[in-house]
């Protein structure tokens, strides 16, 4: 009895952090547009999903509502609007970047201060 309490108290703790993350993504869709946009709301289809799962375990739990296969269609759900949403982002960032790739690892010359000083222009006296 007290094992079902303990796993009801998760439950409703991981559904906190779920709403959570629903309206930071909510707050982010505010603020960008376009595909980016339309990414954002597939997460959050992709976390209210995630919500009525964990809303089912907890009925699941309390023997109050027993659906079935819910979990695994749901998971289901999940996984393709991930993946849909993932698509829509990097097609987005590739819209920004025009298809180039940065590397970010790239070999830079680092120079003293003295060059950096003769570059401006400027005399150098030590």
């Amino acid at each position: 009895m007290a094992l079902d309490y303990i796993l009801v108290g998760i439950n409703v703790t991981i559904l906190v952090f779920y709403l959570i993350t629903l309206f930071l993504l909510l707050e982010i869709k505010a603020r960008v547009s376009g595909k980016t946009g339309y990414a954002f709301f597939l997460l959050m289809i992709g976390v209210f999903v995630l919500i009525l799962r964990r809303l089912e375990r907890i009925f699941f739990i309390s023997d109050l509502i027993t659906i079935p296969y819910f979990k695994e269609v749901s998971s289901l759900i999940f996984s393709v609007l991930i993946f849909y949403s993932s698509y829509l982002f990097y097609k987005s960032i590739i819209e920004i970047t025009d298809g180039k790739r940065s590397f970010t690892h790239s070999p830079r010359k680092k120079e003293s201060f003295r060059d950096y000083k003769k570059k401006l222009g400027k005399i150098v006296k030590y």
